[in-house]
């Protein structure tokens, strides 16, 4: 069921299933766009710090590209992403 409040939930009810008490599962209610992450946010934990410079410098080592990884947008993965996203943790 997704709501008008654009949060995802679901419930399963029980009720008329023979041999059960009458129990409601819910699951854990997200916005829509909870899988989303932002530029940056390299290992998609919603948080951007050290884990995701790490990867960062992991990507850059190995002469990967990832969208996520392009903080200046340039088609490239370089020294110069991982600067302004050191500079951007710096400054949280």
């Amino acid at each position: 069921m997704v709501p008008d409040s654009g949060i995802i939930a679901w419930d399963y009810n029980f009720e008329n299933i023979q041999g059960h008490p009458g129990n409601t599962a819910r699951a854990k209610k997200y916005k829509l766009n909870y899988l989303d992450t932002e530029v940056g946010d390299l290992t998609s934990d919603h948080l951007i710090n050290i884990y995701d410079l790490v990867a960062l410098v992991e990507l850059i080592m190995d002469g990967q590209y990832h969208e996520k990884a392009d903080q200046n947008s340039d088609g490239e993965v370089n020294n110069v992403d991982l600067d302004i996203l050191t500079e951007l943790i710096m400054n949280l």
